[in-house]
């Protein structure tokens, strides 16, 4: 398959050759710490971490439960 015309699901693209990059380490999240997600490129070997983007569930703002009867 040619990977040239691959949209990458994480949506990233290699800084240094525009290539699609894949999601190689999920870091989960710890205490205060957000989640961290590493993705590599195949290609040339360039690699990048980063904070994953918060969810609903990951927030605050999550929609309560109803009170249990």
């Amino acid at each position: 398959m040619d990977c040239d015309n691959v949209v990458p699901m994480s949506g990233h693209f290699c800084p240094a050759c525009g290539r699609p990059m894949r999601l190689a380490l999920a870091i989960p999240r710890f205490g205060s710490f957000p989640e961290l997600h590493t993705y590599d490129c195949r290609s040339c070997g360039v690699s990048l971490t980063e904070a994953a983007k918060e969810t609903a569930k990951q927030t605050d703002k999550a929609i309560p439960r109803a009170p249990r009867t």
